[in-house]
């Protein structure tokens, strides 16, 4: 499909709503959440009776305000868990789909050097952060996605530090939960199963809200 591939430019046309979630296999409920989450960033834009266009207005600063504010949101908030699994998991069934043997092996080398941190005892802030957002570009890497990725990474990039930089963060045991429920992830890429790549979203997703309210 051309939309995965990154062959559209400003201004095009993408597919409706029915046409993209019978070519990635996935609800057309999903898509529409994903298509107003894209729409409120200013990636795409919505013509009513027309069809939907990708715009040439997206700037990092709409990003950066909507995602400030998500950070000032309580940290146990419902809405962001629920747009950080769809958007991941969105980003795992394209990899099932496009990953190269490469990206995947790429992929694994990530998980490796973050579970050598872990068992070194690296535990602290910026190796976190650097883990995760390592982890995280290499997985989306694995879409071949371009514009994903920049989206992705951006929020990532903006999001993550903020998150995790509070009082009494257990780093210890986000590092160690982070290279279990990052194996499953690899695993289900690797072995292109797209119910094992939502259920290791679903206990990534389930882990982040556990930890982040443990240390609320």
């Amino acid at each position: 499909m051309q939309l995965t591939e990154g062959n559209y430019s400003v201004g095009d046309r993408i597919p409706n709503e029915f046409e993209i979630a019978e070519s990635l296999e996935v609800s057309r409920g999903s898509v529409r959440e994903a298509m107003k989450i894209l729409s409120a960033m200013g990636v795409v834009e919505i013509r009513r009776g027309d069809g939907t266009y990708i715009s040439d207005k997206i700037g990092p600063s709409l990003i950066e305000q909507m995602m400030l504010q998500l950070v000032k949101r309580d940290r146990d908030s419902d809405e962001l868990a629920q747009i950080r699994e769809i958007i991941e998991r969105g980003i795992v069934q394209l990899s099932i789909q496009n990953a190269t043997e490469e990206q995947i092996q790429a992929l694994r080398d990530v998980w490796e050097r973050q579970k050598k941190e872990v068992e070194e005892k690296r535990f602290d802030h910026n190796h976190l952060i650097s883990s995760e957002l390592a982890f995280h570009e290499a997985m989306v890497d694995c879409t071949n996605n371009e514009l994903l990725k920049l989206l992705y990474m951006y929020i990532l990039e903006l999001f993550l530090p903020e998150r995790y930089q509070y009082k009494d963060c257990d780093y210890e045991e986000h590092m160690h939960i982070a290279v279990r429920v990052h194996a499953p992830v690899i695993e289900a890429i690797a072995n292109r199963d797209p119910e094992a790549g939502d259920a290791a979203i679903r206990e990534t997703t389930y882990q982040w809200v556990r930890l982040t309210d443990k240390n609320e």
